[in-house]
C-alpha cells in the first residue's frame, strides 16, 4: 500500500476509488486546467453529487500574511488557507460539483464553491482584495506549443480559510 500520493495521478485514482466504493456509482472523468483537475461526473445516478478535485502538494501558509485585514476583523479564521483560480471556480459553480482538494498525505478536504464565492462577495470593499488576487507568474505545462513549457499567466485567485472547509472521511481500505 502507498502511504503518501506523490502525483496528481496518484491522487486522482484514489480519491475516484474512495468515491466510487462510497456511492457504488460510476464516474466520468474529464481533466480540466491541463490536466491537473478532475471533474467527477457521475454516469447513472441524478442523486450523487459531481465532484471537482484538486490535488494540492501544501495549504497556504502565508494566509494569515496575505490576509492580515480579513484575519484582523475575523480571527477565527486564523490560520492555514487554500485557494482556487477563479475561472476553476467558476466551472465548479456551474457543474454543480463539490470541491474536493486532496493532499499528498491521503487527506480530503471538501468545500461547496458558492461558499468560498460567497465569503468573498460578503466582505467590505477593502478586504474583497484580500480574497481575489491575481497572480503574475510562469507556469509550467506540458503543452508542446508554449515556449520550453513556459507560459506567463495573469491568475485571479480566490483565497479562503481552510477552516472552512471539512475534513472528507469516506472510509478507509482503498490502495492506490
Amino acid at each position: 500500500m502507498i502511504s503518501l500520493l506523490i502525483n496528481k495521478d496518484m491522487a486522482f485514482d484514489y480519491v475516484q476509488k474512495i468515491i466510487q466504493k462510497h456511492y457504488d456509482a460510476w464516474f466520468r472523468r474529464e481533466l480540466l486546467n491541463h490536466g491537473r483537475h478532475l471533474l467527477l461526473s457521475p454516469t447513472n445516478s441524478l442523486v450523487v453529487p459531481k465532484f471537482y478535485v484538486l490535488y494540492k502538494k501544501d495549504f497556504f501558509h502565508k494566509f494569515n500574511d496575505h490576509c492580515e485585514g480579513f484575519v484582523k476583523d475575523n480571527p477565527y479564521y486564523r490560520g492555514l488557507g487554500e485557494s482556487i483560480n477563479e475561472e476553476f471556480l467558476q466551472r465548479a459553480i456551474r457543474e454543480d460539483a463539490l470541491l474536493l482538494f486532496v493532499y499528498p498525505n491521503k487527506q480530503i478536504y471538501s468545500i461547496f464553491p458558492m461558499v468560498i464565492y460567497k465569503l468573498w462577495q460578503n466582505q467590505p470593499p477593502h478586504l474583497k482584495g484580500e480574497l481575489l488576487r491575481t497572480q503574475l507568474k510562469n507556469n509550467q505545462y506540458s503543452i508542446p506549443d508554449y515556449n520550453n513549457g513556459l507560459k506567463q499567466v495573469y491568475e485571479l485567485t480566490f483565497v479562503f480559510p481552510v477552516k472552512l472547509m471539512s475534513k472528507l472521511d469516506l472510509g478507509n481500505g482503498v490502495e492506490v
